[in-house]
């Protein structure tokens, strides 16, 4: 007899799937917020060392500027990232933890399916011996 998913462990395959796009979604965002904060420091350890006179790009125009108020600016920048990547780190943790919780669910499963296949099966076999 082919081992079928009850309902129930189709529901939790197919929540776990998703489960695994969100948590690789979440990978990739923080990825992304990462080196967006490698980008943001290199440009402040840069514009420390600057002298001289300090453009920021705006828009397609490069704009001539304060340092101080560029810095300003960047600082603000990072702050903001690092509360992001907090907060994708904080998730990523989450989807993670219930992934091992389905993952555990999905094997409990697997394993009472296999228990009762094969009890199923030594019952099948036990009545074939006795007729």
């Amino acid at each position: 007899m082919a081992n079928i998913p009850n309902e129930e462990t189709s529901n939790i395959i197919q929540h776990f799937g998703q489960l695994q796009q969100q948590y690789q979604s979440i990978v990739f965002q923080k990825e992304t917020i990462a080196l967006q904060l490698q980008e943001l420091e290199a440009a402040i350890k840069e514009l420390d060392s600057a002298k001289g006179d300090v453009y920021r790009a705006t828009g397609m125009i490069l704009v001539k500027k304060d340092a101080s108020s560029i810095k300003a600016e960047l600082g603000e920048q990072k702050e903001l990232l690092d509360v992001r990547l907090s907060a994708i780190a904080k998730q990523e943790k989450t989807v993670s933890e219930r992934l091992v919780e389905l993952q555990k669910k999905l094997m409990q499963s697997q394993a009472f399916s296999g228990s009762a296949a094969a009890s199923e099966s030594k019952h099948k076999t036990g009545a074939n011996k006795a007729e």
